[in-house]
């Protein structure tokens, strides 16, 4: 990944929204991303993504944050989705495979 995005932000607003946004994407959360112009996302997120400062087609510097997901549904990039793109996180269940009871490890007591 280059230093460059197409938008970077410098106003305290922005960069708060992007924070907060970093910050609900944890390692290996299956997330459902609603991107500004509508289209869903889901996967599972590869790493915590980090804010980083960037540069624009314009020379500017300023913040933005890529985020990679794993097993997603937009192929065209690779997995990779910048965070400014992100209207809303919604965290998502991990489907089970398998249904087996959970049972407590067996008592080292003596039966009387």
């Amino acid at each position: 990944m280059g230093r460059f995005a197409d938008n970077v932000y410098c106003d305290p607003d922005s960069i708060h929204r992007i924070e907060q946004l970093a910050n609900q994407l944890p390692s290996g959360a299956n997330v459902c991303l609603t991107l500004f112009d509508g289209t869903q996302v889901a996967g599972v997120v590869a790493e915590r993504p980090i804010v980083q400062t960037f540069n624009d087609g314009d020379g500017n510097e300023g913040i933005n944050c890529m985020l990679r997901l794993e097993g997603h549904d937009v192929a065209d990039n690779g997995g990779y989705l910048w965070l400014d793109q992100v209207a809303e996180v919604e965290q998502s269940q991990p489907l089970l495979h398998d249904a087996t009871e959970v049972t407590s490890p067996p008592s080292n007591r003596l039966a009387p």
